[in-house]
């Protein structure tokens, strides 16, 4: 965070400025993968012959949206996708997971009579939505007269 132009970063949970009786200008330093509504991240703070305790900014991380959209199958045909452990199931064409920054594997469950190029792999959130697309094809068998 900045405070009359002087940064200043803690690795715990407090940071102090000392300053003479007057308003300053402050600036909150976007933390990424995590988001605050404390108070505005730009502002003004006014000393005035005491200590100034400003609210404790509480932080919580930023999960941002993970789309797996098929093609290729019939519509209303349930299909399903797991990532970082959580399963999914869908009779749509997408299914949405939220995840936050981090690398995460994920597997397709299979459909009986249809095949894709990878039912297993990993994606990369790294602060944006990530979009998976799923090909299936029908699988085929030789008839013989």
């Amino acid at each position: 965070m900045t405070l009359n132009g002087v940064a200043m970063s803690s690795a715990t949970s407090t940071i102090a400025f000392t300053e003479p009786n007057g308003t300053y200008a402050y600036a909150i330093t976007d933390v990424p993968g995590w988001h605050q509504t404390t108070l505005p991240y730009a502002g003004m703070v006014t000393v005035d012959g005491a200590p100034v305790n400003e609210p404790t900014l509480d932080f919580s991380q930023v999960s941002y949206s993970v789309a797996f959209t098929e093609t290729g199958l019939r519509s209303g045909t349930s299909w399903s996708a797991t990532v970082n452990g959580a399963a999914k199931g869908s009779t749509t064409s997408t299914i949405i997971f939220t995840e936050p920054n981090g690398t995460y594997a994920y597997t397709l469950g299979g459909v009986p009579g249809w095949t894709t190029s990878g039912f297993s792999g990993s994606v990369m959130v790294s602060g944006a939505a990530i979009a998976v697309t799923v090909r299936w094809a029908q699988v085929t068998y030789a008839v013989t007269f």
